[in-house]
């Protein structure tokens, strides 16, 4: 209740000016039916003529104020949590809760940094390579592409090849009709030397001397008999089906290897492989990737006040392994004020209004913190607030102070406890008696 003199919420008045004439015509329209209703709820039974009396003003023109109105909080204007940027243990922490710091003061620092620094060089090393790869596989390109070009001729000449012997095996093709006749005058030839050699070597015994080159001649005129038949059968016949399968797959094969040149070279004849460019580009990309993740943990190792401010939380100390936030630091001297408005004043308000913030009571007020001391989790603020007594004062009991135009100055302690970054609990106290003495509600 010790609260309610002094602790109240803002009014916020959102101001939207619209041009509105009143004329002659609209008052009298406003004031007859009055007087009817008059005449009407207090002279029922009059016979008499009354003469109506009018009530007649100048018309004006002017500006129709809209006034939207609502309680609101105030709230640190930019609050932040500050941590490392990645897990790491607490090195040494150069503020406590409470303290004022300036925009670039170092706060903490993480141990172990040469590992960060490190790790920084390694992807550093690791994008070179990867630049270096793109700009070889580009700088290569028309190497590639002239050994794509010949490997699709030597695949085109072993597909003539493999059609050529296919071709050539096939029944009717293995020889003209010259060489078939060739081969048949050549098999009667050798058939005719055969039997008069088979006759001149039945001439002698096989003990004569003369036997044995008889013989000789005899086994030469077979020999050249059965190549004869044999050429004249091949030119004449066809592949076996062990031969034809093998002469297909042949064929097949050069056919594939000629189209899987054929891709090669016309992916590599305008420029480098599109697949490993993308490959490299995409590896460069990573390690460019990764390289900013490090760089962004060593600087981050430091942690640097974004903006001046008042430390509101330490949830770490030096020692400590953090994996998150452990440093909530506020702008106290830009607050913001939240406030809530009445749904049925969303009509009246819109980007751009005028804004009047007013402390119903205290418009003046102001605060001004003297000391501050964290231990944990708490932190008490002992502040002094001064204002003039120009508003309404809602006090306990439904009883309102009208303004007395009189100036207080109040000592007032808060003691917070944060969790997470968040006030989690609050107690405040002042001095009553004073405060009221001040006011004049009470003696001394």
């Amino acid at each position: 209740m010790l609260a309610e003199w002094i602790r109240h919420p803002f009014r916020v008045g959102l101001l939207s000016r619209r041009p509105v004439r009143i004329g002659v015509a609209s008052a009298l329209l406003i004031a007859i039916p009055g007087v009817a209703y008059y005449l009407l709820a207090y002279s029922p039974n009059q016979t008499a003529t009354v003469e109506p009396e009018f009530q007649t003003s100048v018309a004006r023109q002017g500006d129709l104020i809209l006034y939207a109105s609502g309680s609101g909080t105030l709230m640190a204007g930019n609050q932040v949590e500050l941590g490392f940027g990645t897990n790491g243990t607490i090195a040494e922490i150069y503020v406590q809760a409470g303290d004022t710091v300036e925009a670039g003061q170092i706060l903490a620092e993480q141990a172990d940094r040469e590992q960060l620094e490190a790790a920084v060089a390694a992807d550093e090393l690791a994008l070179l390579e990867a630049q270096q790869a793109l700009e070889e596989l580009n700088a290569s390109a028309d190497l590639v592409a002239a050994q794509a070009q010949l490997g699709l001729a030597d695949a085109q000449a072993a597909l003539e090849a493999a059609q050529a012997s296919w071709q050539s095996q096939q029944a009717g093709y293995r020889a003209s009709g010259t060489t078939i006749r060739a081969a048949e005058a050549e098999l009667a030839l050798a058939k005719e030397s055969m039997e008069t050699a088979e006759a001149e070597a039945a001439n002698f015994s096989s003990d004569d001397p003369q036997f044995a080159q008889a013989y000789k001649d005899y086994a030469a005129a077979v020999q050249r008999y059965w190549k004869a038949l044999a050429n004249l059968n091949w030119y004449t016949g066809h592949p076996t089906e062990v031969q034809q399968a093998k002469l297909e797959a042949e064929l097949a094969l050069a056919k594939a290897e000629l189209e899987k040149a054929e891709r090669a070279y016309s992916q590599v004849q305008s420029g480098p492989d599109p697949d490993q460019l993308t490959s490299a580009e995409l590896q460069v990309a990573n390690a460019e990737a990764e390289l900013a993740l490090s760089r962004r943990n060593l600087e981050r190792s430091v942690i640097v006040a974004p903006n001046a401010g008042t430390i509101m939380e330490v949830s770490g100390g030096i020692g400590d392994t953090v994996s998150s936030p452990f440093l909530t630091l506020a702008d106290l001297s830009r607050p913001e004020l939240e406030v809530f408005l009445d749904e049925t004043d969303a009509d009246k308000i819109s980007i751009g209004d005028e804004v009047e913030v007013v402390f119903d009571a205290f418009p003046d007020m102001h605060a001004t913190v003297e000391r501050s001391v964290n231990q944990g989790e708490w932190l008490a603020v002992e502040y002094t607030i001064t204002g003039t007594h120009k508003g309404p004062l809602p006090g306990p009991g439904g009883v309102t102070v009208p303004p007395t135009n009189k100036t207080v100055r109040i000592a007032n302690l808060s003691l917070y406890r944060v969790k997470g970054g968040k006030v989690a609990e609050v107690h405040e106290y002042f001095d009553q008696l004073s405060f009221l003495t001040q006011l004049g509600l009470s003696n001394p």
